[in-house]
């Protein structure tokens, strides 16, 4: 950094008076500093970029999504790998769906429901060899990038990728501009690796024409009957899918700030942001509203829900701004009035998910997967732990577990006594 000033010529006092105008006192600052320069992605390309893929290998895994034997994977921003598991013991990636800028998915029958940044496209799944974009909602989702910077020029498309470059700059000392050539740091997302849980989406086992799938806790999609819901991190988007190849736009619903995750459960709606839990009314699908929050520790919040209990996870982290690491166990009888009835110390827990009513999966990050016995909410017990690899997110389906990570996608069974068989890893690239 170099700072030089130009020295003041002493003048008789009137002169000084006479010509204080014309001399000034000149600072300058020269500052070299790490920028990131957008890379854009024009609208029109991106309108025209869904289409199938040969399958690939995952590498940077996101959310996760099971429907009739398959199971779709999240490539973070890039698309969603097409995985054949009928057989758990062998899954195999049949298929790659491109869709730039995808976090979350969401299926009813035969159409997949997916964000491409800022849009909405609906894409023809019965084919999952040969998928078709069969109509897309613009402009419903907000303008959301890794990094800001005062160049970002939303004219020109959408940010695809950042080009680090080191900036040399001279300011005059008041110049406004100075104060910002700091502003281009990465900002928290939901990235994927910020990602998904067992929501009751629906549909189990076997093929179903119109049935909807299961995602994980971490998810921002649901469908509830002809509703699609998705949620940004202030709103609740609604959008009508009585003809799933038709989503029309709904109602925008706001709900707080820092929202993170949505789990449908009965006609109510829960959903988990940084700062609580917000319930919402949902007898009336298409226009839900909130009844009521509870307000915990500024943490990263998914939420899932059995009978008169919530279980919450708050974790600690960079994006999170919290320091908790803990399952909590919300008393709901009373919608009206929840109340904190026990907490648990974990980790670093993510997503979670139910089965049966009576048994409790959770991801605790790299402390691994934890079984609990929750027929009695008031008092957990731990039935296993087991470690070995980092979870994220996990989905139940009957006696087999899905689990997904940073090193892969696991899928266990497991017995009466909940002790797990490892049946397959489907493994990140780079970590073979």
């Amino acid at each position: 950094m170099k700072i030089s000033f130009k020295p003041l010529v002493i003048l008789p006092l009137f002169a000084g008076v006479l010509f204080q105008s014309c001399i000034k006192n000149k600072c300058e600052e020269t500052v070299t500093y790490k920028a990131y320069k957008p890379v854009y992605m024009s609208y029109e390309d991106l309108r025209v970029s869904v289409k199938s893929d040969d399958p690939g290998t995952l590498e940077n895994p996101g959310k996760i999504y099971f429907k009739d034997n398959y199971i779709y994977i999240n490539e973070h921003k890039k698309g969603v790998h097409i995985v054949d598991n009928n057989n758990p013991a062998a899954p195999s990636i049949i298929g790659f769906i491109n869709i730039p800028g995808n976090v979350d998915v969401a299926i009813k029958g035969d159409v997949l429901y997916a964000d491409s940044y800022i849009d909405l496209v609906a894409i023809d799944i019965s084919d999952p060899l040969n998928v078709s974009e069969v109509k897309r909602v613009e402009n419903v989702f907000p303008y959301v990038t890794d990094y800001w910077t005062s160049d970002l020029d939303e004219s020109q498309g959408v940010v695809v990728d950042w080009n680090e470059e080191m900036v040399t700059e001279t300011f005059s000392c008041n110049d406004r501009r100075r104060r910002n050539m700091f502003r281009n740091q990465p900002v928290a997302m939901d990235n994927g690796v910020d990602n998904t849980a067992n929501f009751e989406a629906g549909a189990g086992n076997g093929r179903s024409s119109d049935g909807t799938g299961k995602s994980g806790s971490m998810a921002r999609f649901s469908i509830n009957d002809s509703y699609l819901y998705t949620i940004d991190q202030s709103n609740l988007e609604i959008f009508e899918i009585s003809n799933p190849y038709e989503p029309v736009q709904g109602t925008e619903i706001w709900i707080g700030s820092n929202i993170e995750t949505i789990f449908p459960y009965k006609d109510k709606l829960f959903i988990g942001s940084q700062s609580g839990m917000f319930i919402l009314e949902n007898s009336n699908p298409s226009n839900p509203h909130v009844i009521t929050e509870f307000d915990h520790a500024t943490a990263c919040d998914p939420v899932v829900v059995n009978d008169d209990y919530a279980f919450v996870t708050l974790r600690s982290g960079r994006q999170c701004w919290g320091e908790l690491n803990q399952l909590d166990v919300i008393n709901i009888e009373d919608v009206y009035s929840p109340w904190l009835d026990r907490s648990y110390e974990m980790t670093s827990p993510n997503g979670l998910g139910i089965n049966d009513n009576e048994t409790l999966f959770l991801c605790d990050g790299d402390a691994g997967l934890k079984v609990y016995d929750i027929s009695d909410p008031t008092d957990l017990k731990m039935l296993n732990h087991f470690t070995g690899h980092a979870t994220f997110d996990v989905i139940p389906n009957g006696g087999i577990i899905m689990v997904i990570g940073a090193d892969g996608l696991y899928q266990y069974s497991y017995d009466e006594a909940y002790n797990l068989t490892l049946l397959s890893k489907m493994p990140v690239k780079n970590r073979m």
